[in-house]
């Protein structure tokens, strides 16, 4: 059975992702980052951290799925940083990476970002949904390794294999 947590961890350095950022088109910048993520950051003297920890999560959400961003199912603005009412972040996916969590059978991704003056972090942990599996799998998962045992056991004794 699968980990029932899959983790994605991204560290940014600030100074190139305010780089970056002052480098793009408005269309481009909005190609990354969603207009609420860049009206949560403001015009304020810790815009590009906040920019550079969403840019982050988009970075470490990716991470947990290696294939799709490979082939280019998925890019970063398929995840969206957004903040509840108390301030907490969690991630809201478009309907491309709801399908993907969907299809890798994960429930949520929860979500945790930081930064100083000079680099942003963010930790994302996505969380398998609980499967209950049918009797015959779980009368299998049992009996398998006693059926093993047999054959390895006659195998040997008959010459058989």
């Amino acid at each position: 059975m699968p980990n029932k947590f899959k983790c994605g961890v991204d560290f940014v350095d600030i100074t190139r992702v305010k780089g970056l950022i002052n480098n793009l088109t408005n269309v481009d910048l909005k190609g990354i980052f969603s207009q609420e993520e860049l009206d949560y950051a403001g015009k304020s003297k810790s815009r590009y951290g906040r920019l550079a920890a969403r840019f982050a999560a988009k970075e470490a959400c990716l991470k947990l799925f290696p294939m799709e961003t490979a082939i280019a199912s998925i890019d970063l603005s398929d995840f969206s940083v957004k903040n509840d009412a108390y301030g907490s972040p969690h991630i809201s996916l478009s309907p491309r990476a709801s399908i993907i969590l969907d299809l890798y059978g994960f429930e949520q991704i929860s979500i945790s970002l930081s930064h100083t003056k000079d680099h942003a972090i963010a930790m994302v942990i996505a969380t398998r949904k609980d499967f209950q599996l049918p009797l015959l799998g779980r009368l299998m998962y049992w009996l398998l390794p006693i059926r093993r045992k047999l054959v390895n056991h006659f195998s040997n004794k008959f010459k058989l294999f």
